[in-house]
């Protein structure tokens, strides 16, 4: 089986995608940073809102030059692949966020779900090995450190299943989208069948050369769409505090 790499011009397609993401970074960090100044003189967001905003721009950004600088060949390709999709799933997680004070609330609340998923599977994982005492204690306690932690904030991480990407994707209206580009991403970030199973000829890498391309464009998109999403609902923040502040 041959692939086919979609035929477009790779220095304009990944220029024109990148210089929207940049225009889009440029502008939501600039207004996260007037969120921090109009926060000095009244709250315009809880501050665990106010820190998931920094810490959504932070995972872009880390996911955006963990993909943007690995040349676009097929030895890179699932890296690339599987960071486009990373960013895909932070494109949902801000729509999702952004959406409502109970989405974000659920989102924020799901870090210590995962948190304390963790630590179970850890401590499954160990518990058959007699020569790693104090192992189990150990988790034990970070867990109860996690706890702690999530009591502080008023969070109860037990008890609850965390919301799935797909569902999020979903709610907001980006369910088709998501599906699509994820099943696209995920064929060629894991050692699927059509990966792993596939001669690598001259041809069939220049192939995958072009489909690095693409996937490059795909998450460069999906970036640039999620810091428009945050800049949207930064700046209708601050309009209604400037409103309600002349008021």
């Amino acid at each position: 089986m041959q692939m086919v790499a979609p035929q477009v011009d790779a220095a304009q397609l990944l220029a024109a995608a990148r210089g929207e993401r940049d225009a889009q970074r440029r502008r939501t960090l600039a207004l996260l940073d007037r969120l921090k100044n109009a926060n000095d003189t009244g709250l315009l967001l809880e501050p665990w809102r106010a820190d998931m905003l920094e810490h959504f721009a932070g995972e872009l950004g880390f996911g955006y030059l963990r993909m943007a600088f690995l040349p676009h060949d097929w030895v890179n390709l699932p890296v690339i692949a599987f960071c486009a999709r990373g960013l895909l799933e932070l494109r949902v997680w801000a729509a999702y966020c952004t959406g409502s004070p109970e989405n974000a609330r659920r989102f924020y609340d799901d870090k210590f779900r995962d948190g304390a998923e963790f630590y179970d599977a850890l401590a499954r994982l160990v518990a058959p090995y007699s020569d790693a005492p104090g192992v189990i204690d150990q988790i034990e306690q970070a867990k109860a450190k996690l706890a702690a932690l999530a009591a502080g904030v008023g969070s109860e991480p037990s008890g609850a299943v965390y919301t799935r990407v797909a569902d999020a994707a979903e709610a907001v209206g980006l369910g088709d989208d998501f599906r699509i580009v994820n099943k696209l991403l995920s064929k060629i970030a894991h050692p699927s069948a059509m990966i792993a199973l596939n001669y690598l000829t001259p041809d069939y890498a220049g192939s995958l050369d072009g489909i690095a391309v693409f996937a490059k464009f795909l998450g460069h998109t999906e970036e640039a769409e999620a810091w428009r999403v945050i800049g949207d609902f930064l700046d209708a923040t601050l309009r209604t505090w400037a409103a309600a502040a002349e008021g």
